[in-house]
């Protein structure tokens, strides 16, 4: 019997490979994009954090976790640009900017699905981007809130409407027109939470 047909090396895959490659053809495709969207990714982040930081972003975990996912992109990044380096003989990046960084890899992307730890690149470079987009979207939803909620005993945040909606809706799905969005966007938010502690206090 022939030798069993080569399979993808990704760990969420098993799609047979190209002579040489230890990654097949659609996990290469992914893999390029989310190395390419990892400086926006970056900058993203970044805009969380100080002089840059959001004003309509008040979730510190969210900040916490932007610092990490930043560091983690220039750390794993510059890791496998010394692999290339070290096992290629070549120059390195021009500069440790996520940028350079993204382009050198970028340039040696078929050398890496090549390598032995193809599967590692891959899993590596989705995670920090997955982590990336976690940090960008809930920055941007937190950004989406118009206030709080005046039904009595809720509170809840209320969330900016979709294109062409005429109607507001908070997190405990209570609706509101267009007549009440300034009395919303005027009540000082997190009133629920302050509530609720008073509430626990005098149980």
């Amino acid at each position: 019997m022939g030798d069993a047909e080569a399979v993808c090396d990704s760990p969420v895959c098993a799609r047979p490979v190209n002579a040489g490659f230890r990654l097949c053809g659609q996990c290469r495709q992914v893999l390029g994009r989310e190395l390419l969207s990892l400086p926006g990714l970056h900058r993203g982040c970044g805009t969380r954090l100080g002089g840059q930081r959001d004003p309509g972003v008040r979730d510190s975990g969210v900040r916490q976790e932007a610092v990490r996912v930043r560091a983690d992109v220039v750390d794993v990044l510059g890791s496998w640009c010394g692999l290339v380096v070290g096992e290629r003989g070549t120059v390195g990046p021009g500069s440790p900017a996520v940028e350079d960084l993204v382009v050198f890899l970028d340039m040696n992307l078929a050398w890496l699905a090549s390598h032995d730890a193809a599967g590692d690149f891959h899993a590596e470079v989705g995670e920090l981007a997955e982590a990336g987009r976690l940090v960008v979207d809930h920055a941007a939803r937190e950004r989406d809130v118009l206030g709080c909620c005046q039904r009595p005993d809720c509170g809840q945040d209320v969330r900016a409407a979709d294109p062409g909606e005429r109607v507001v809706r908070c997190d405990g799905g209570h609706e509101w027109g267009p007549e009440a969005w300034l009395a919303l966007s005027s009540k000082p938010r997190g009133g629920h939470r302050s509530r609720r502690r008073r509430a626990e206090r005098k149980g």
